[in-house]
């Protein structure tokens, strides 16, 4: 109990640690450690220094261990120079004890020097290290470490200065009476040995290789992970070469693409290729000696990420039934787009409205996850289609146009060239066309699926609104009319005598003379206009009376006048009428009286005229004619 521990030993033996003297405890420490025993000399074999043993710890925990036995060195040199330094392979000293037993020293250990000349000889030192000082208290006395033997020299020389004094032992820092002197029993070890030789003795056992401290083992990954693959074994100027069987045998691996290490203790495997999983491989560990030695086998096994796939079946308008073909999974997650999420291997999903979805399905397994997207177009493009009230008309003509196109519409753009206005969005627009031509229409229609465009040639065709005039020469009752209408495209003639005609310029012969209210009506489309003039048809010596017709008419033809002169039956109050051969009253004399008169022609257009005389009993018409 709290006793010291002994010296270790070399050939020469270390001694015993101090014993515990305690007052009034019934546990004494009177069997402390025991010294190293020395080993016997052998030409053939050489010493480490051994270790001192450990103090006893108590209760508080705080007894030091034995010091480290010295090492073996072996110097061989033609010349040995020491330029004041010492070769030292000493046995060390534990450090103090506060309290329970100290530690023995170490051993000196074993120096071998085979000199063949000295220059300046260096201190030789192999010493026993010093047993382990101990805080005792007053009441008691704790047990010091005992010495360590003293080292070994094996030398061809002899002219060393040598130390390989046994180490002393540790003593009591604390004065007690119950102590059997300062160290309380530990002891000195024992000097060491200086031994002639000649040779360094050469072994015939061939040079090994060291065992592996470390072997390679199997390696389970997921392929998006590195492997690694480890051996280990001590010693200098090893060659390490990774290999992996195929299938024929190992092969010797080299870095790459796949495989780096491999001629390292540790290769490193990425990245992963399943092709790769189930390779065995093995590492060659090799000297410069031609020794060489295999590893134990490792196998690499990779575990897949998840194979992410899915179909899907649109059962109705908005309804969808989903089918995971994913493989290598453990669990999956659906987004479908419209935030909503299923963790059901084939879900039915209802989506609420027309659109373009991007669904998600997310497969997880050990080793990670994978994301597979595709886009679902639910619904259908609109087909555009369009009606107008009326497509033919006359400027200024106003035109509603509808949309009737079949689906749903979020966006709608016309297009009216020479309409006004030009481009609208309305689904019902109202466009007015100022000028005649012919147009085209075009309505872009579209929503999120798609757009869709229609576009009408020629489809409005606006006519300048037709304004109607005609003229006519008259050759006695036949009449040429000339029609100078401006635009329209059909025509419609009132002769004023019942008869009628559809030809733009038609001959019309009339049955007798008289007054008739010609109508010409043009149209186009659903716009027209109408004029109306007044056809007087006269013929020479005509009237209700002709027998007693006595009106003369001089100059004819005439140039800036002429006379009217009434020589019998029409000398009372009447009235004259000049007419143009188109119906025009150009000059008139209205109830005048006497037999001759006067009518001014200068100013008229040279052409047939007819002159009528009226009383009350009589109605005489004349052709003139005024150039």
């Amino acid at each position: 109990h709290n006793a010291g521990g002994g010296g270790g030993a070399n050939l020469a033996a270390g001694n015993a640690g101090g014993k515990q003297s305690a007052s009034g405890l019934s546990c004494q420490g009177n069997y402390p450690g025991r010294g190293g025993r020395g080993l016997p000399l052998d030409a053939a074999r050489l010493y480490l220094g051994g270790g001192g043993g450990a103090g006893h710890t108590n209760n508080n925990g705080v007894g030091t261990a034995g010091g480290n036995g010295g090492a073996i060195l072996i110097i061989e040199a033609d010349k040995l120079a020491g330029n004041g330094f010492s070769i030292q392979s000493n046995g060390e000293t534990p450090p103090l004890t506060p309290s329970d037993g100290g530690g023995g020293g170490g051993a000196g250990g074993t120096i071998v020097l085979r000199v063949s000349e000295i220059g300046s000889a260096p201190v030789i030192e192999a010493k026993g290290g010093n047993g382990g000082d101990i805080t005792s208290q007053t009441d008691r006395c704790f047990g010091p470490g005992g010495g360590g033997g003293g080292g070994v020299l094996f030398s061809n020389l002899n002219t060393w200065s040598v130390n390989l004094a046994g180490g002393a032992p540790g003593v009591n820092m604390i004065v007690s009476n119950l102590c059997d002197g300062p160290s309380n029993g530990a002891g000195f070890g024992e000097d060491g040995w200086v031994n002639d030789f000649e040779e360094i003795p050469e072994g015939m056992a061939p040079i090994g290789l060291a065992g592996f401290t470390q072997q390679p083992e199997n390696q389970e990954v997921c392929e998006n992970e590195e492997a690694f693959f480890v051996c280990e074994m001590p010693g200098e100027s090893l060659f390490f070469q990774w290999q992996a069987d195929f299938g024929s045998g190992f092969e010797d691996l080299n870095d790459g693409a796949v495989f780096n290490g491999s001629q390292s203790p540790v290769l490193s495997v990425f990245p992963m290729d399943m092709g790769l999983t189930g390779l065995v491989f093995r590492c060659l560990v090799s000297n410069n000696c031609g020794e060489m030695a295999p590893s134990d086998t490792a196998v690499l096994t990779i575990q897949p990420l998840p194979e992410v796939a899915f179909s899907f079946n649109q059962t109705s308008l908005f309804t969808i039934e989903f089918v995971n073909l994913s493989n290598n999974a453990l669990s999956v997650e659906w987004d479908f787009g419209d935030g909503h999420f299923s963790d059901e291997n084939n879900p039915v999903h209802v989506f609420d409205s027309a659109g373009i979805y991007t669904v998600r399905l997310t497969a997880s397994n050990d080793c990670g996850s994978v994301t597979f997207e595709e886009e679902i177009t639910l619904g259908t493009p609109p087909a555009a289609q369009f009606s107008a009230d009326q497509r033919e008309g006359c400027a200024p003509m106003v035109v509603h146009f509808s949309d009737n196109t079949v689906g749903d519409v979020t966006f709608r753009e016309w297009h009216f060239p020479g309409g006004m206005p030009n481009i609208s969005n309305e689904k019902q627009p109202e466009i007015t066309y100022l000028t005649p031509g012919v147009f085209n229409v075009e309505l872009i229609v579209g929503n999120i699926i798609g757009k869709d465009t229609i576009l009408k040639n020629s489809y409005v065709i606006v006519e300048i609104f037709p304004e109607a005039d005609f003229d006519f020469q008259s050759d006695e009752l036949v009449v040429e009319f000339e029609n100078k209408s401006v635009g329209g495209l059909n025509f419609f003639w009132d002769f004023g005598d019942g008869g009628t005609s559809d030809e733009p310029n038609p001959v019309h012969e009339y049955a007798a003379p008289g007054n008739y209210e010609v109508q010409l009506t043009v149209t186009s489309f659903n716009c027209g206009s109408t004029v109306k003039k007044t056809l007087v048809l006269v013929v020479d010596a005509v009237g209700e009376n002709p027998e007693t017709d006595d009106i003369l008419v001089f100059p004819n033809p005439a140039k800036n006048r002429i006379f009217v002169q009434s020589e019998s039956g029409v000398s009372g109050q009447k009235t004259i009428v000049l007419w143009s051969s188109n119906g025009l009253k150009v000059r008139e004399l209205k109830d005048v009286w006497g037999a001759r008169h006067l009518i001014h022609t200068e100013g008229l257009p040279a052409g047939i005229y007819y002159l009528e005389v009226i009383d009350k009993n009589h109605l005489v018409r004349k052709r003139i004619i005024v150039q």
